[in-house]
């Protein structure tokens, strides 16, 4: 695996430093200081040549003292800390270094990280030689596929993952993947032979370790053995123990019929598997669902591994009757109704409680089957109530059977006065002016009754790490010296830059001095140029995303978002479009059905949209079916609140113009403790697609997150 050693030089110096102790105390105190020199050096023993050194890498370094707080924090070693004096103060520190960049599932992308093994000691006058190893921290995947089953089948793809991502390792895929280590890590291949039939077969490989290399190799049984399905065998290299070589062995006689384990539930509520109900109202027994709740296990070629977690102080000590003979003959049917019975005898049962189980079955040819499901427990109550609190402002709903002066009430944490809201005809309020990251209490009311009282905290208001783009930084990319907006502690705006560096074009993105005058303080803007790169591409659109981006071929590989803590109402900004006429046309194909007809010479149309999600995604622009679409299924899921620059404003603009996009919540519900955020703009709206004008330009500034309510966010 790659090491490198990261080498720190400190050279002592006496600084003084006067200060008056008291007024009455004349005396000067004298306080040492010591100059921080870090360099990077590169070892000779290397992963992969593919990989790009660390010395290229943006590198985050924290200095901490030995009780665990930061002293000094810089996001680029090379921009703040190579060759620059950092200023330390006498005492024991520790240094550690590590990637600035997510390290979740990328293509050739290690994260590396390391920090010194023994407190250093900065001493008045002396020199203080140290050094780090960095590591690298996650795991290396890559995905061979053997002739025998290249000639038997005419398509196939692994999806390899862990709970932190995945990556797709088509049928020409020859780069390695890194994912981050720790659990179990999940390889999904698709089959489609001469005939056109379609197999999925599944595999675990149980805790993968960091610096390890782990090669799943694919291929045809052709040893004669009667095991149906697959085999199933891992080795170690004898040289190298960080090689571990997968071998799956597929039986092509004996794919159909032999799919995962099958695990399901039927009679839920949604597609969630969540089932509300109310066992006892106003004293009486509440009929148990109807039709019955049913969970169905089946694993036909026998189970290796069978795990329950149940979430839940009720249900924690339950057993499921769970018979493992039965799931391997013929599947076993399990009436989860008998479970909601037990609530009829709960005891203070005070509020909604929620109830979740997880079921994995691993079969014996390491196949993987999940099913999840919840109950949520509603109590005896004459008004009940929840909240869904954002940075400013909180929706409420209650329910009773008591229509008369439905309100609720709610104050701020160790305050005693209370304010009061009237509900609308739906039992719903909002309650706005609430600071961020905020702890209040409320309870709802009916006539006479009231719910118990309850709590929320409200989210951060996050403010947009350089959304007004005035600092900018250097990276040399192939050479050349590219411009990005700076990061605050992380990269968090890309470009599609680097796709087409050396080929003498205008920069895609680059800063500007032509800024937005009416604000204070406002020193530059974002320039986004498309340009024609070269005679094989026809178009690249001047592009600013917050995500990263790989160069593939002569497209990209773009992972969309960047975490998020809160959930925003609006994006506010500034935009200055020059379209340019349309030099490369053609149609547009949406992913999910229909078209655009964009003709020869006609104006060019600028992008901004932004949206909120539950996790990252990744785009390819050489595959135009992984392009976003809110129509497509996965989008849908993925995507809780969505804004776009209307299509009237995506023409010439006379200077700047301010803008104000209001986020839709296509999934208000949706809670979580962390989001992300992908915001995307383009100088050519069909950039992506490689069709709109190589002449126009795109201005940006002063963008800004909102969080103040805004009833067009829940239509």
């Amino acid at each position: 695996m790659r090491q490198y050693i990261i080498s720190i030089w400190f050279v002592l110096a006496l600084q003084l430093m006067w200060g008056l102790i008291s007024c009455n105390d004349e005396k000067n105190t004298v306080a040492s200081v010591g100059y921080l020199y870090l360099g990077v050096e590169e070892d000779d023993v290397t992963i992969t040549r593919t990989v790009k050194p660390v010395t290229d890498e943006m590198l985050r370094v924290d200095i901490m003292s030995t009780s665990g707080d930061t002293v000094k924090s810089y996001a680029d070693y090379l921009k703040d800390v190579k060759g620059q004096k950092l200023i330390l103060p006498v005492g024991n520190y520790k240094v550690v270094v590590s990637s600035n960049k997510d390290g979740g599932a990328a293509w050739d992308s290690p994260f590396y990280v390391g920090e010194t093994e023994e407190p250093i000691a900065v001493k008045s006058g002396e020199i203080t030689n140290t050094s780090i190893t960095c590591k690298i921290a996650n795991t290396k995947v890559t995905v061979s596929y053997k002739e025998s089953l290249k000639k038997y089948f005419i398509d196939y793809c692994d999806t390899v993952s862990t709970s932190a991502g995945q990556l797709i390792y088509t049928r020409d895929e020859y780069r390695a993947g890194y994912f981050t280590s720790g659990g179990n890590l999940t390889a999904k291949l698709y089959l489609k032979n001469k005939d056109g039939n379609e197999f999925t077969l599944q595999r675990i490989v149980k805790d993968i370790k960091p610096q390890y290399h782990y090669n799943l190799i694919y291929s045809l049984d052709e040893s004669g053995e009667d095991e149906a399905g697959s085999g199933f065998d891992i080795s170690v290299d004898p040289t190298d123990p960080t090689e571990i070589n997968c071998y799956i062995f597929i039986k092509q006689e004996d794919l159909f019929g032999k799919g995962v384990p099958e695990l399901k539930v039927t009679g839920f509520d949604d597609d969630e598997n969540v089932l509300t109900w109310k066992p006892i109202k106003k004293g009486e027994q509440q009929d148990l669902p109807d039709p019955e709740l049913i969970l169905t296990l089946k694993a036909l070629v026998g189970i290796q591994d069978i795990k329950v977690n149940i979430s839940s102080t009720r249900f924690n000590e339950v057993d499921l009757g769970i018979d493992t003979e039965k799931i391997t003959k013929e599947g076993q049917e399990i009436n989860l109704n008998a479970l909601l019975k037990k609530a009829y005898d709960w005891e203070k049962l005070e509020s909604v409680e929620t109830h979740s189980f997880n079921i994995t079955i691993i079969d014996n040819l390491n196949q993987e089957g999940v099913v999840s499901f919840s109950f949520v427990i509603i109590p005896d109550l004459d008004v009940e109530s929840k909240v869904n609190a954002f940075s400013t402002f909180a929706l409420l709903k209650g329910s009773s059977d008591d229509s008369e002066n439905q309100r609720f009430v709610y104050w701020k944490e160790n305050e005693t006065s209370t304010i009061e809201v009237v509900a609308d005809e739906f039992f719903q309020a909002v309650i706005m002016g609430l600071k961020p990251s905020t702890k209040y209490y409320y309870k709802a009311l009916a006539g006479n009754s009231e719910s118990n009282i309850m709590e929320f905290t409200t989210e951060a208001a996050m403010l947009l790490p350089n959304g007004g783009f005035d600092k900018w930084y250097t990276k040399k990319e192939s050479n050349k010296d590219m411009e990005y907006p700076e990061p605050s502690t992380y990269d968090f705006w890309s470009s599609g830059n680097n796709n087409y560096l050396g080929m003498g074009t205008p920069y895609l993105l680059s800063s500007t001095d032509e800024r937005v005058t009416t604000v204070n303080n406002n020193l530059k803007a974002a320039n986004l140029q498309s340009t024609k790169p070269a005679a094989f591409v026809k178009l690249a659109a001047g592009n600013l995303f917050t995500g990263d981006f790989k160069v593939d071929g002569t497209g990209g590989e773009i992972k969309m978002g960047r975490p998020l803590f809160s959930r925003p109402t609006s994006l506010k900004g500034y935009y200055w479009y020059t379209p340019g006429d349309v030099d490369a046309n053609g149609t547009v194909n949406f992913p999910s059905g229909g078209s655009v007809e964009v003709p020869r010479n006609s104006q060019d149309k600028c992008s901004i949209y932004i949206a909120i999600c539950k996790r990252t995604y990744t785009i390819n622009t050489n595959h135009p079916s992984t392009l976003f679409d809110l129509n497509e299924d996965a989008f849908k899921e993925n995507v809780i609140a969505y804004a776009e620059l209307p299509e009237e404003m995506c023409i010439k603009t006379d200077g700047y113009k301010e803008f104000n996009l209001v986020l839709e919540y296509l999934q208000p519900d949706y809670i979580a403790s962390e989001y992300y955020i992908a915001i995307v703009c383009a100088a050519g709206k069909y950039g992506d697609y490689f069709i709109g004008s190589t002449s126009s330009n795109l201005k940006l500034d002063e963008f800004e997150l909102g969080y103040e309510y805004d009833e067009n966010c829940f239509k």
